[in-house]
């Protein structure tokens, strides 16, 4: 959680690089069983990465993996449209 409110997103490939760092191989299984169940738990929400996303974001790297958001950011800061926000394309 702190990498989120420091930053506003966390990668999910980070995401379960922590929790496998804290609880070995078996966390980094059970954070992807448990994906659901944790997103609702703390007000977050998985999103696609595409070109708009990691363009606002300011993410680097390859690939278009998913990152974790709250639910709720404020509105001075998101300029993404919510279609950005859901669009899956591999832009």
């Amino acid at each position: 959680m702190e990498t989120i409110d420091n930053q506003g997103y966390i990668l999910e490939s980070d995401l379960k690089r922590q929790v496998a760092g804290q609880f070995g191989r078996r966390g980094r299984n059970q954070v992807a069983l448990s994906m659901n169940e944790l997103l609702d738990s703390y007000a977050l929400r998985r999103i696609r990465l595409n070109r708009k996303v990691r363009k606002h974001y300011r993410i680097e790297g390859n690939g278009y993996g998913y990152i974790i958001l709250p639910k709720v950011e404020p509105a001075a800061a998101c300029t993404i449209s919510p279609s950005d926000l859901h669009q899956e394309s591999a832009d």
